[in-house]
């Protein structure tokens, strides 16, 4: 029989869908009062691979990376995503700048004739998608069942994205394309270099 032994702590991120640097901005202060503060985040890269987000956030979309400094406990992820939804939903309310709405800043020429008639302003600010690093794996968490995903709790589920295999990611059959290329495989080198580090000091 194995001997049950409490698990390392996790080092938290959460991945960012977004068109605003200030979406981003509004998030991180509450992000922090459940996370600890911010470690340090990845540059914006362009959210080109799905037109998944289309309708609800609009065009032109960008993702983000936030670190956390505070390793945690990875038992925590479920409250994480519960909370991250709940914010979406907050941030979703809040009235956007004038003049500065997605369609309003997005030239007609860049919008396919077929899709103009009726497009409304997208309902969805930000996509807040909360997961963890430990030295072996990615692990983000998901509000939707699938083959692959494990059932934790509150309707919550987790998946392993990417695991740390010889020295580099390796994603897996239900990988997001994004996630298998390299692109963000530097910031999550970092994110378990930081968190080794933390681990010895």
């Amino acid at each position: 029989m194995g001997a049950i032994r409490n698990p390392k702590p996790v080092l938290p991120i959460v991945a960012c869908i977004f068109s605003r640097a200030e979406q981003v901005a509004a998030a991180i202060p509450e992000l922090e009062r459940v996370l600890g503060s911010v470690a340090f985040a990845s540059e914006d890269y362009a959210f080109n691979f799905t037109d998944y987000y289309r309708d609800e956030m609009g065009p032109n979309l960008l993702r983000r990376f936030i670190a956390f400094a505070n390793p945690a406990d990875a038992s925590k992820l479920a409250d994480w995503k519960v909370f991250s939804n709940a914010l979406e939903e907050r941030l979703a309310k809040q009235p956007r700048p004038e003049g500065r709405g997605e369609l309003e800043r997005t030239p007609s020429s860049a919008i396919p004739p077929a899709s103009r008639p009726g497009l409304v302003e997208p309902t969805r600010s930000i996509n807040l998608d909360p997961g963890y690093i430990t030295p072996a794996k990615l692990v983000l968490a998901s509000t939707k069942d699938f083959s692959h995903r494990v059932y934790l709790r509150d309707g919550i589920f987790a998946e392993v994205t990417l695991s740390y295999v010889r020295g580099q990611w390796v994603g897996h059959d239900t990988t997001f394309p994004d996630y298998k290329g390299p692109t963000y495989h530097a910031f999550f080198t970092r994110c378990r270099e930081y968190l080794m580090a933390t681990a010895k000091a």
